[in-house]
């Protein structure tokens, strides 16, 4: 009976988890936010949930709370590349742009096959410093 309760959960949270995922791509964080906080609520170290909750945070400006989300995600799971993408792109819009460069060749070092790094690190470069 306990393991018909715990797939139960398992699939309450993954279905949590899918509806936040579809929120945020289709345009709506701050309909995702509150859905991940719960998955996470439920399962702190779900990298994936944790990544998506940086991600909905991003597209809020809430750039403090995406910052750490993401540098959670990399914690748990440094070669997780959307994590330095998301670092990256939080210090772009702080116009850091040097530590967006940084990040963003991190990205590029653990994945150089991986367009969004690629064009992400040109972006960049083509940017002045000033």
């Amino acid at each position: 009976m306990l393991e018909v309760a715990a797939l139960s959960v398992q699939a309450d949270r993954q279905a949590l988890y899918d509806a936040a995922v579809a929120d945020r791509l289709g345009g709506r964080p701050a309909a995702a936010v509150p859905k991940l906080q719960q998955v996470l609520a439920a399962q702190a170290d779900d990298v994936d949930a944790r990544l998506n909750l940086g991600l909905a945070l991003l597209a809020l400006d809430r750039m403090d709370e995406a910052a750490a989300a993401f540098r959670d995600v990399i914690a748990q799971a440094p070669g997780y590349t959307d994590a330095y993408l998301g670092l990256a792109r939080v210090e772009q819009r702080r116009g850091n742009l040097a530590a967006a460069r940084l990040h963003a060749a991190e990205a590029l070092r653990r994945a150089p096959r991986n367009q969004e790094a690629l064009a992400l690190a040109i972006a960049l470069q083509a940017r002045p410093m000033w």
